[in-house]
């Protein structure tokens, strides 16, 4: 196999000759409008199967095969494609952001438990000392939080104040 220096890649908006053909068009009405707003081009629909897949499988091999690419074609989308790394990040905080929901459901549960471990005096100290720890943890990255969430206000505030440029 040739170094990829060797060989010129085809260009990302091209269908890979490893992968099945499609329509490579019909797919831009359902493409993210965030693409669009910045210029980007639509994904492939190779392209939107192997986010997918990355999003699903533990490896890029796995994932390659499952949306009927090459494993090698969607290292270079990701190295290369900036419509594919955008795509492919605003899955992953999608998904992130999904996760995160679930976990702020279940916070008011986790800190019950963690405080029944901390007050139970038949519990290891060590779990004891870690329930603990991981309520003031809590409790001061909630706070943290809201100092962020304040200053960046104040921020966008006073940008909004700005005057606009042409």
């Amino acid at each position: 196999m040739r170094a990829a220096k060797d060989h010129p890649e085809p260009h990302p908006r091209e269908p890979d000759d490893d992968a099945p053909a499609g329509d490579h068009n019909a797919q831009a009405a359902d493409e993210p409008a965030g693409l669009r707003r910045l210029g980007l081009p639509p994904l492939t629909p190779d392209q939107e199967r192997a986010v997918t897949a990355l999003l699903a499988e533990a490896t890029v091999a796995k994932a390659a095969v499952a949306a009927g690419v090459s494993e090698r074609s969607i290292y270079r989308w990701l190295r290369e494609d900036e419509a594919f790394q955008r795509a492919y990040r605003e899955a992953r905080r999608d998904a992130f952001g999904a996760a995160a929901g679930v976990a702020q459901r279940l916070a008011p549960n986790a800190l019950v438990v963690l405080a029944r471990i901390m007050n139970d005096l038949n519990a290891s100290h060590s779990a004891r000392v870690a329930a603990a720890m991981g309520v003031l943890k809590f409790g001061r990255d909630a706070i943290e939080l809201d100092d962020v969430l304040a200053r960046l206000e104040t921020v966008e505030q006073s940008v909004r104040a700005l005057p606009k440029r042409v």
